[in-house]
């Protein structure tokens, strides 16, 4: 009840969207919580955080561009980062069965990425290749674009 105020009408939809299908979407507490750390760092009250997108639809202070920060979440657990001045990426993943994982790394990495999950031993390419998918989450939410 105490986060509710804090999101927008259309984050609001979108947590009660999510809700329909999750019985635990972390977007309320994530976007919310984003907010009151954003607050204190910058000595405002979250109600007067506004995050709006740039140009490639990464979440920005349109009040305070040297702030950087990036979030990630899973289903039980939320990761932030904030900085000043420089950018910034996190991704956090859950441990998933991924049977298929060579063909994702075929058709979402270089070639030189997979070539490097093809040389190490069976059972180092699925640790290898999640390795390499936050790495690149990480980096695309640095720079503000996204995977493609």
């Amino acid at each position: 009840a105490q986060l509710w105020p804090l999101l927008t009408k259309e984050e609001q939809s979108q947590y009660q969207r999510a809700s329909q299908h999750q019985s635990n979407p972390p977007q309320l507490a994530s976007r919310a919580l984003l907010r009151c750390l954003l607050a204190r760092y910058l000595n405002i009250n979250a109600e007067n955080v506004h995050i709006t997108r740039g140009e490639h639809g990464k979440p920005m202070l349109l009040d305070f561009p040297q702030l950087q920060w990036s979030l990630s979440h899973t289903k039980n657990d939320i990761v932030f980062a904030i900085n000043t001045g420089k950018r910034i990426g996190v991704d956090l993943e859950n441990a998933r069965n991924i049977d298929d994982y060579l063909l994702l790394a075929e058709r979402s990495y270089s070639k030189a990425e997979y070539q490097y999950l093809l040389s190490l031993a069976d059972e180092q390419q699925k640790s290898a290749f999640i390795q390499l998918w936050v790495i690149k989450e990480a980096f695309v939410k640095a720079v503000g674009f996204g995977l493609s």
